[in-house]
């Protein structure tokens, strides 16, 4: 496990995006193993009732996956990952792990299916994006991942390895600064050290954590999802208190 990072934000937020038309999705169920494995007792026995049992299990992935990064966020570092000991409550939108209560909210398209969970005392601070990767990629500019990263400073740049996480935190670092009503220049999105992919993000303004705006991002195949979640007045002054959801 790794170090503690920063203390955490007043408003925790973990996004999780899973392309509907990806290859590990498309199949339908995982096998009997993978299943037993990602859900507890309740889960699995609601997957019979399911209309649809595929996109109710993968419903559930998305929302643990998404609290993981929300309970990582408010803990400072990764706890150990073991998908059944977060329980969703799809009716009652929450997700729930030890001591945490997280509010969910669950987003489908026929392509993508968005998972957002959030802790907080302020639901609507919210912002949340979706898009296809190679429409956001575009909107940001373009560009290879040698010139993705020459926007990044030094401190950001230490957790950039792939285009799609490139392609993430720009976006999460755009929409961070229309929440905070600042220029792009003034924020950074830096992780601490830790294991890859495990590294939850802080948002710094002219060198100081903001310590009330909690942000996520995920990549799935072709999709890209960022979030930004404040904890109190700062999404108020901005006036993005509502969530929107992106780009197709």
């Amino acid at each position: 496990m790794s170090e503690p990072g920063p203390l955490p934000p007043t408003a925790c937020v973990g996004i999780d995006v899973v392309d509907r038309r990806s290859p590990r999705v498309l199949p339908g169920l995982p096998r009997n193993r993978t299943v037993r494995r990602v859900l507890d007792e309740r889960e699995f026995a609601s997957l019979a009732a399911a209309p649809d049992p595929a996109l109710r299990f993968w419903t559930y992935w998305a929302a643990k996956e998404a609290a993981f990064k929300a309970v990582t966020l408010r803990r400072g570092a990764p706890p150990v990952f073991a998908h059944a000991a977060f329980s969703v409550d799809l009716d009652d939108q929450v997700v729930r792990y030890g001591e945490h209560t997280l509010r969910l909210s669950v987003h489908r398209t026929d392509e993508r299916l968005v998972a957002v969970a959030r802790t907080g005392e302020h639901p609507d601070g919210l912002v949340w994006a979706a898009g296809r990767i190679d429409v956001v990629h575009d909107g940001l500019g373009g560009g290879s991942l040698k010139n993705l990263l020459a926007r990044f400073t030094a401190a950001e740049r230490d957790a950039v390895h792939r285009l799609e996480s490139a392609i993430a935190r720009l976006a999460v670092r755009r929409e961070a600064a229309i929440v905070l009503a600042t220029d792009q220049a003034s924020v950074e999105v830096i992780c601490p050290a830790g294991p890859a992919g495990r590294r939850p993000l802080y948002l710094h303004r002219d060198g100081r954590l903001v310590d009330e705006v909690g942000l996520s991002i995920s990549h799935d195949g072709g999709w890209v999802a960022w979030a930004v979640a404040s904890g109190g007045p700062t999404g108020q002054r901005a006036g993005r208190t509502r969530p929107r959801e992106g780009m197709g």
